[in-house]
């Protein structure tokens, strides 16, 4: 018995074959569909060489037309649409693209090793710069377009300027104070120079850390230390040295006071021996006031008593001769029972012999009697006026002298 073989008829084979056929269908129509897809986006790819439209550049952009590659137009923030062949619309951002750059090996100009940390903003050309743009856009496109490679161009630039503005000062000009101001003014500067170039701008530059060596801190700080330790001996020195003139300021001070004390004094000494010796000039003044006052009231007492004197004796005088008289009347009124009752007789005319009041009333009969007891009477009369004057005149020039003795010592004593 043979075994014969099966074979597969086109129409009704095998169940096997029925059904792979069944899955490749799906498959075909899948690739039918992505191809479909592919070949939509090669037409879109190729046709948009061709056109564009409601393209849309922003406030903070520039734009950049394009037709056959080459530029045909920068335009500013707006919409744009347009035909041709190969056109193309690029944008160039003006936003600020920010660096920062870091290098540990700088060397000072007096060999001293730091580091610097750089940072700033990068600005690409605007509106205002477009024909700077269509100038350096075939060399430099790409700075115009990628952030990175912009960045990327301008840190290589900020450690050349580092370099040099380091190695220019030495180590105190580039770290400490005001310096890092001029550093960093410095690089600015450099970076401008070196990022021009190529259409690119540096603003806002600084100098945030400044990066010392372990060595190097060491020494700084041994050279703080050192200057601290100086100026702290400094003004130690200084407040000696002020200590020392206040304390000499003081003693000088002292000194004056001294000076003007004895001179105080010693003006006051000669002010109190010119005071005593006008005081002994007004004392001997008034002493010779009262002596030349003495003098003259020893003189008018003198005066006085001479003029008593006188008067006395003139008084006595008259007293003698009264009695002279009244002893002739006595005789007289004896021998008048035997005669007239006068002395002499008959007649008063009896020499050295004056009447008596009584005897006078007899002799005064005759006219030469009369006159003669007025002549008497008259002498006597003036004898009393003369001394009375005379006494007053003594009492008045007394008084007189010792008044201007007394306005003398007065003058002086002023």
């Amino acid at each position: 018995m043979s075994i014969e073989p099966r074979t597969m008829s086109p129409k009704g084979g095998a169940p096997g074959g029925g059904k792979g056929s069944n899955i490749s269908r799906p498959l075909i129509i899948l690739l039918i569909i992505v191809g479909f897809f592919v070949l939509l986006a090669m037409l879109a790819s190729v046709s948009r060489q061709f056109f564009y439209f409601f393209e849309q550049i922003n406030q903070d952009e520039v734009g950049v037309q394009f037709e056959s590659g080459r530029i045909k137009n920068v335009v500013g923030p707006g919409v744009y649409s347009d035909t041709g062949l190969f056109v193309d619309l690029k944008r160039v951002s003006s936003k600020a693209v920010p660096f920062e750059v870091e290098d540990a090996e700088l060397i000072t100009r007096d060999k001293q090793r730091i580091g610097l940390v750089v940072t700033g903003d990068i600005f690409r050309p605007t509106m205002a710069e477009s024909q700077q743009l269509r100038d350096l856009w075939p060399k430099y496109n790409a700075l115009f377009l990628n952030d990175e490679a912009a960045r990327n161009q301008v840190i290589a630039r900020a450690r050349q300027a580092m370099k040099v503005c380091v190695g220019d000062r030495n180590f105190d000009d580039a770290v400490i104070g005001t310096g890092r101001d001029v550093l960093r003014d410095c690089i600015d500067d450099e970076l401008d120079k070196l990022s021009l170039d190529f259409g690119l701008n540096t603003a806002n530059v600084a100098v945030p850390e400044v990066m010392l060596s372990p060595e190097v801190q060491i020494g700084l700080d041994r050279i703080v230390q050192l200057r601290l330790e100086t100026e702290q001996a400094r003004q130690d020195q200084l407040k000696a040295q002020a200590q020392a003139n206040a304390e000499q300021a003081r003693q000088e001070g002292e000194i004056r006071i001294a000076q003007s004390r004895i001179q105080e004094e010693s003006r006051q000494q000669i002010t109190l021996s010119q005071l005593n010796e006008d005081k002994l000039l007004s004392q001997k003044a008034v002493i010779e006031a009262e002596r030349a006052n003495e003098l003259a009231r020893v003189e008018a007492e003198r005066a006085i008593i001479e003029a008593e004197k006188s008067n006395e004796l003139l008084g006595a005088q008259r007293d003698l001769e009264i009695q002279k008289a009244r002893r002739g009347c006595h005789r007289s009124r004896e021998g008048r029972h035997s005669t007239s009752g006068c002395p002499g007789g008959d007649s008063c005319e009896q020499p050295g012999i004056t009447p008596t009041p009584r005897c006078r009333s007899q002799c005064t009969g005759t006219p030469e009697g009369r006159q003669d007891y007025l002549h008497a009477r008259r002498h006597h009369t003036y004898a009393r006026v003369a001394r009375t004057r005379h006494r007053a005149d003594g009492r008045y020039h007394l008084r007189s002298t010792r008044r201007g003795a007394q306005a003398a010592a007065t003058g002086e004593g002023q």
